[in-house]
């Protein structure tokens, strides 16, 4: 297959990120984009993760450029809050950025040392200190304090640039990206009317209400209608292993901006469900996705509404409720088929958690990219398919990971938390050794969890570090191995504490950081954005 000419159907965040991103690292492609002015846009959360900082490095844009245009303020971590427990437990933190091996550079499997003094019972060490243990940035979310500088090493290796991704306003960075990428793109408003189809499994040709469109390959941008790929490839329901399908999205103004405006995304357990909550520049995007297989839309909305009130302590005048999604939760067999190629939510979803919509986009369409530059347009159907087991694989490795925030939770307050705690690991295909973290053999491995993973497992006080076996097995030196572990412990203490002093010292909180540097030339909004209605 030569491919020369790509139609984009759909805009949003997914059609505009896939024509300026085609349009930089494909310039030998013609591009087309129909949207249509009449379809409202779908976008659940404005949450980022270091993949979407990785495709803003790959457009070669600058903060300073894109945040001010898109609402958007840094993000540094995940925060979960009661999540392994109704209520009690601090929130525990997933942080971006390198981890801070320092004082245990000698040290194998760094990493799980802190599993390792626990399970040892050398130190008490709660749940949520692990991240504070190995990405001491999180220090400063306790403070509310922001800073880039790094002299006292508190962002480790990374330095801010590698440990900091975003929180934006989706419809705003698509129309960004249109205005600063997409010159070249032919841009046609109108509806997709029919599809004429060709030879093998393809289309021939396009109708729509602004004319014919001929192109070599069709990308599906169309979010859950799936308007292109639903004929050329059947659709797999994951609703048996991912419980929450809808989605009750609400707009909330600031009271106290320089108090509300964190560097986190907060992810909220609720009954049936769990609440985000997203500090944009000019509001604060939250909704509760829940299950509808456990209650029903009032009752979640009398849940998130006593959530804000009770919980957050927010009045509801401030609030705007939109209208609620349905979430469907699953993925085409295939991302590619034909000359046909879906993304975003046209390929699937799996729900807002991790931030992993717009983490499948980006990967999907790297490897779209991968795929169509390695031969400047020659595809045959061996690199198709090799694309499709990319897609697929990212995809059901994300779902399981998804998965396993509800499956180690301690939570049994209600009957959701009893069905996603009680569920069997026996399905998931994390296809590396992820998988071999929970499963019964390598359960007391001290090399069991891999990078990431861990933070949810030590959130949830969940240890694959048995204690016991590993002084039997290195008994002859246990005495040695006992007084290192206490040096470190000694080592991460004064750490943590000379950290605290720094962070007192300092004088920005993110909010007052943002408003030095990307919004010094900008006026702020005092009312609700005109484009939540899209939401």
């Amino acid at each position: 297959m030569n491919i020369n000419s790509v139609c984009i159907v759909g805009g949003g965040s997914a059609g505009w990120m896939t024509a300026a991103y085609l349009s930089k690292h494909c310039p030998f492609l013609k591009i087309t984009l129909i949207e249509s002015d009449k379809t409202p846009i779908v976008g659940v959360g404005e949450s980022t993760t270091m993949r979407f900082k990785a495709y803003v490095k790959a457009m070669e844009i600058k903060d300073e450029e894109f945040m001010p245009a898109c609402d958007a303020t840094y993000k540094t971590s995940i925060q979960f809050t009661n999540f392994r427990r109704k209520e009690g437990d601090p929130s525990f933190q997933y942080p971006f950025g390198w981890q801070d091996f320092s004082g245990m550079q000698h040290r194998d499997l760094k990493n799980n040392i802190w599993f390792l003094i626990k399970s040892l019972e050398i130190q008490d060490l709660k749940p949520h200190t692990y991240a504070e243990w190995y990405n001491p940035h999180v220090l400063l979310i306790k403070q509310n304090k922001f800073t880039v500088d790094n002299d006292q090493n508190i962002w480790g290796d990374a330095g801010v640039e590698g440990s900091t991704a975003y929180h934006f306003n989706t419809w705003k960075f698509g129309n960004w990206l249109k205005d600063k990428f997409c010159k070249k793109v032919e841009h046609k408003l109108g509806d997709v009317e029919g599809m004429i189809t060709g030879d093998n499994n393809t289309i021939d040709h396009l109708k729509t209400t602004a004319g014919d469109i001929h192109a070599d390959l069709y990308i599906d941008c169309t979010g859950f209608k799936s308007a292109l790929i639903n004929k050329f490839s059947k659709y797999v329901s994951f609703e048996q292993k991912l419980w929450v399908d809808r989605c009750i999205p609400a707009r909330i103004t600031y009271k106290d901006k320089d108090k509300e405006l964190t560097t986190v995304t907060d992810n909220f357990g609720m009954p049936n469900g769990w609440v985000y909550n997203i500090p944009n520049w000019n509001s604060i995007g939250s909704g509760y996705v829940y299950s509808s297989k456990f209650t029903d839309s009032e009752t979640a909305l009398k849940e998130f509404k006593d959530h804000l009130q009770h919980d957050k302590g927010i009045d509801l005048d401030r609030v705007e409720f939109g209208k609620e999604i349905n979430l469907r939760v699953g993925r085409h067999e295939q991302s590619w088929s034909g000359n046909v190629v879906s993304l975003g939510l046209a390929f699937g979803f799996i729900e807002p958690l991790e931030s992993n919509g717009l983490e499948t986009v980006i990967n999907n369409l790297q490897a779209l990219s991968q795929t169509l530059h390695m031969r400047q347009g020659y595809v045959s159907e061996k690199f198709i398919n090799i694309y499709n087991k990319k897609c697929n694989f990212f995809f059901d490795n994300f779902s399981d990971f998804i998965n396993l925030h509800y499956y180690l939770s301690e939570r049994t307050d209600t009957e959701f938390w009893k069905k996603v705690t009680n569920t069997d690991f026996s399905h998931m295909s994390f296809g590396d050794e992820l998988g071999e973290a929970f499963n019964e053999h390598a359960f007391r491995s001290i090399n069991a969890i891999p990078n990431g993973t861990q933070y949810i497992s030590a959130g949830m006080n969940v240890n694959p570090v048995d204690g016991e076996i590993y002084k039997a097995s290195l008994k002859w030196q246990i005495d040695t191995d006992l007084k290192d572990l206490k040096e470190i412990i000694e080592y991460k203490e004064k750490q943590i504490l000379d950290f605290n002093s720094y962070i007192s010292q300092l004088s920005d909180s993110p909010y007052k950081y943002l408003k030095k540097t990307i919004y010094k030339n900008t006026h702020e909004k005092l009312v609700l954005d005109e484009t939540y209605n899209q939401l």
